[in-house]
């Protein structure tokens, strides 16, 4: 691992899941399941999680979206906002130290 990881971890905990999962699925996913069901809240909270990623490209957003998908059914099966944080977080990691990191050491 990078000499560097404990720093991305904190911030990608503290300013990326915190504040997307509060974003997305406690606000967003819970109105828009309270106004057009669970499954609709649930969808469009998604959608709406992979188009704030459209910086990144088509294929993020679509990426995105799945993510956004698993981690609302985390939040909706669990009932709890720091089961889509912990999911959120330990998929960035995972794919930090998986993907990431092996293709800047290739480099």
């Amino acid at each position: 691992m990078p000499a560097w990881w404990w720093l991305f971890a904190l911030n990608n905990l503290l300013f990326t899941c915190v504040a997307e999962e509060t974003l997305f699925r406690g606000v967003i996913q819970q109105t828009l399941a309270k106004r057009f069901g669970l499954i609709s809240g649930l969808v469009l909270a998604s959608v709406l999680f992979g188009v704030a990623h459209v910086g990144g490209g088509v294929l993020l957003v679509v990426f995105a979206t799945l993510a956004g998908l698993g981690y609302g059914a985390v939040f909706t099966l669990t009932g709890r906002l720091w089961a889509a944080v912990l999911t959120h977080f330990l998929f960035n990691f995972i794919h930090l130290a998986c993907f990431t990191y092996p293709v800047l050491q290739a480099q």
